[in-house]
């Protein structure tokens, strides 16, 4: 309660928050750039006020929040524990898309396969060797729920642009597009919001990697593009696939230990993303009541 201590506590993390926004502005921007320079090499026709002119601002909110919050996660905690948390973003997918637009089959099935990763997710957290920082588990949190929340708006503004200079481009062109604007604008918010904490706390500059700035954006790039194609849940449980392939690389790589209870932990969301693929190219037809209590069987052991 000593209120020295708390006064340093509070600038401290003040600090890491600039810093995190600094960074999180150069990936940003550098995701702008990158973007820019594949829809010259695509169509060098596409001006950069037609890129800039169907910008909505939610998005670019969103998506600034939701990589600072992604960035702050990976100060606070490990980079197995951030792609953990982030595994329930299926679920807040579905929950989002239905609530937001009453779009998604909200059948036994579906619910069941969600349940089963979201188990399977909570089981891998409670794995963790040491306490997860509270802060860490936040904003991780916060990533996937702001991030889930613009893939879903996302996708329905991409669906309801009808502008007729655009009618003529491609899928990939418009995905790229929609990358570069987000990535513009929201390092724009980023770094507006960095220069003000600067100019609160001034922090020491921390050198951050080159690598940390471009292999963020590369990333980006490919999951916008593949938004362009499928449908906010479908990309979440692609998601979801890429983050269990980062939990055994990142456990690898900084030796956390790779146990038969993390293996099978992962191999359930597997499964969970298998069954999801496989309900959702479902008939319409109602599923028998054998069917429906083994799937509510199965997700609650698996929760």
């Amino acid at each position: 309660n000593d209120p020295a201590f708390l006064s340093t506590a509070y600038l401290r993390f003040l600090s890491t928050v600039a810093l995190t926004g600094v960074v999180t502005t150069f990936q940003l921007l550098s995701g702008a750039l990158i973007g820019r320079l594949l829809l010259l090499g695509l169509n060098r026709s596409i001006t950069w006020q037609q890129i800039t002119s169907t910008h909505w601002l939610p998005l670019s909110g969103l998506h600034a929040l939701g990589s600072i919050a992604t960035n702050l996660g990976f100060m606070y905690g490990k980079a197995s524990l951030v792609q953990v948390i982030k595994l329930l973003e299926p679920f807040e997918t579905l929950l989002l898309s239905h609530l937001l637009f009453q779009e998604g089959k909200f059948t036994i099935g579906i619910v069941s396969s969600m349940l089963v990763v979201v188990g399977a997710a909570m089981s891998l957290l409670k794995l963790q060797s040491t306490p997860p920082h509270p802060l860490s588990i936040a904003f991780a949190v916060l990533s996937g729920l702001t991030l889930s929340s613009r893939n879903v708006l996302q996708r329905k503004h991409h669906h309801q642009q009808h502008q007729e200079s655009i009618q003529h481009w491609s899928k990939l062109e418009k995905s790229i597009v929609q990358f570069t604007q987000l990535s513009f604008y929201s390092g724009l918010w980023t770094g507006a919001w960095a220069v003000v904490l600067y100019a609160i706390v001034r922090p020491h500059f921390v050198p951050c990697s080159f690598q940390v700035v471009l292999w963020n954006p590369l990333y980006n790039v490919f999951s916008m593009i593949t938004l362009g194609f499928c449908s906010a849940l479908t990309h979440s449980l692609l998601n979801a696939g890429k983050r269990v392939f980062a939990i055994c690389m990142a456990m690898l790589w900084f030796r956390e230990g790779l146990n038969p209870a993390t293996l099978a932990g992962l191999a359930l969301v597997g499964v969970g993303g298998s069954w999801y693929s496989m309900e959702s190219k479902r008939k319409d037809a109602p599923a028998s009541p054998e069917y429906e209590k083994l799937a509510r069987s199965i997700a609650g052991l698996a929760l």
